[in-house]
């Protein structure tokens, strides 16, 4: 695979274009200039290029996976190449991982940018790192990205360092990303990992920017910090500027404060770079968005939302030098247990508002409220409310949300009646369904698991004349993947985060008793989890019951 490095890297950079002939080019090539020599912005003398390509060993061709240009003021830089690891990593049989990271000047940069804008209609581009194939690119107009504060917007996920103030970035959006598709599903999480290893980049959270170009111009020329009075009625900002600037730029500040979807303070302010600036925004103990801008050049500089901490709860553990001891039946000693003391430490807002209480009281049961509409959340088997028939009715409707997709229902105890139960009420013709149980659910029966499996097959041939119906369930036993416990139901549609919802208890067993069913925060995780043990049953002993039907019409 190093041959394949070799043949197709290059170390030259790109040569400018003679000319963009696209006439769109000249707002792509202003708005480049315009961030690049922006002051306010940043001193930018160089530019950190970091690359991640593949290398095809069947094809001999490279392929782009990730760039990022990162616009910095260095001193005493000098153009720099190195490999971001010692030799290509085997991402797939096929496919293998490789990276650089350059430091090269503003022209270079510049004729980088000029590349991209004259191959936006696909096939290959040389920014440096020899050719690599490309799919059909579009060019996005310039996004600020705050800094992390109350959120983490997800870009910073893939952005380097953006914890000052925030950063512009100019994008080339790979539509087709032919590196995905060369990679496949598990080759793409592998190709992510590797590249976490080496930087703070999740390609994997963030990977609808796989096959991107970006270009970063960070915020940090400014430094925006404020503190509220002790009445809570006021802001108190400082802005300090990079001495270069200080009598050469005007800058404005505005604040806003919003609480229970109203705002309840904001002022603006011009900013003195020789004093705090002062704005009476009337309530400055909830949630904070302040933005200072150049007006003149009409960016961004700085851009957060921020929280002030008005209730500190804490414990204090405080070492006696005393231990409690435990003995056996026979008073041998078999533990030793140190004591300490605690206490607890308290600090209390400095303004008392007694209204909040009943506020956040409503706030609260209208979030429930909704929770449970969204079906985000709900509590079965109590008297008077969530019987079996309504668990079974909401579990049937979460599964018609994988119209168009696929849907997987994991649970230990699952058999042919529960698919009649919930899969069988499904109104899409051929919506798919993968579903994995386990032996726990043969073992409630006395019969041998292939006994069992036949009876499977059996009910469901007898009782449905399957029409429209398209399913695969698969039985972890004996040394076949691995015993679990949790009941998941998934939904996974095309170009959509998946949406899983934990069950509480198994189908044969829901609205019978207290359960809940709730939405999974970290869906991705389990739907991971699911294939790996997927495949780990792809055998014929595995194979419960299979049907399909072709997609589309019937």
């Amino acid at each position: 695979m190093d041959e394949i490095l070799n043949s197709v890297i290059g170390k030259s950079a790109p040569a400018l274009p003679d000319k963009l002939s696209e006439s769109s080019t000249d707002d792509m090539r202003s708005e480049f200039t315009r961030l690049l020599h922006c002051k306010s912005l940043g001193f930018y003398n160089c530019c950190e290029i970091t690359t991640f390509f593949l290398c095809d060993k069947d094809s001999k061709e490279a392929y782009h996976f990730f760039s990022i240009c990162v616009f910095e003021e260095r001193f005493h830089w000098k153009d720099t190449v190195e490999n971001m690891m010692p030799k290509l990593a085997a991402v797939t049989d096929r496919v293998s991982l490789g990276g650089r990271r350059r430091v090269v000047g503003l022209d270079s940069a510049e004729a980088i940018y000029d590349a991209l804008c004259v191959a936006l209609s696909g096939g290959n581009v040389d920014i440096g790192d020899g050719e690599l194939k490309i799919g059909r690119l579009e060019w996005v107009p310039k996004v600020f990205v705050p800094k992390n504060s109350t959120k983490e917007p997800i870009l910073n996920k893939i952005l380097k360092n953006n914890f000052q103030n925030g950063s512009y970035i100019l994008e080339f959006f790979d539509v087709e990303k032919p590196c995905k598709e060369l990679l496949g599903k598990k080759g793409l999480k592998k190709a992510a990992d590797v590249i976490y290893r080496l930087l703070p980049v999740d390609l994997f959270t963030v990977s609808d920017r796989v096959g991107n170009f970006v270009f970063q111009f960070p915020s940090v020329n400014i430094q925006v910090s404020y503190a509220a009075n002790r009445e809570e009625t006021r802001l108190e900002y400082y802005v300090e500027l990079d001495g270069r600037l200080r009598e050469k730029c005007r800058l404005e500040l505005k604040s806003q404060l919003s609480y229970d979807g109203n705002t309840v303070g904001f002022g603006t302010a011009v900013c003195s770079l020789s004093e705090k600036s002062v704005i009476d925004v009337g309530d400055s103990s909830h949630l904070c968005h302040t933005m200072v801008w150049d007006p003149e050049n009409q960016l961004i500089l700085n851009e957060q939302e921020t929280a002030f901490i008005r209730h500190f709860h804490g414990e204090m553990r405080l070492n006696l030098g005393d231990t409690r001891q435990i003995w056996d039946e026979d008073h041998h000693l078999t533990a030793e247990i140190e004591l300490s003391h605690l206490d607890d430490v308290s600090v209390h807002a400095p303004v008392i508002r007694a209204r909040e209480a009943d506020i956040e009281e409503r706030q609260y049961v209208r979030r429930a409220e909704e929770h449970e509409k969204r079906q985000e959340f709900r509590r079965y088997g109590i008297p008077g409310h969530g019987t079996r028939e309504e668990a079974l009715r909401d579990v049937r409707s979460l599964m018609d949300r994988g119209a168009g997709g696929t849907v997987y229902l994991w649970d230990p105890y699952l058999n042919a009646g529960d698919l009649l139960d919930t899969w069988y009420y499904t109104t899409t013709y051929g919506a798919r369904l993968k579903a994995i149980t386990s032996r726990e659910s043969a073992a409630v029966s006395s019969d041998s698991l292939e006994e069992w499996f036949r009876n499977q097959r059996e009910i469901l041939e007898k009782r449905s004349d399957n029409n429209g119906i398209s399913v695969e369930m698969r039985c972890q036993w004996g040394n076949y993947g691995y015993h679990f416990h949790d009941r998941f139901l998934m939904v996974l549609l095309p170009n959509k985060k998946p949406v899983v919802w934990s069950l509480g208890m198994s189908i044969n067993n829901i609205g019978k008793s207290h359960h809940i069913i709730q939405l999974v925060s970290y869906p991705q995780m389990v739907v991971d989890a699911f294939e790996e043990l997927w495949d780990m049953l792809d055998h014929e002993e595995c194979l419960v019951w299979k049907r399909g039907v072709s997609h589309g019409a019937k």
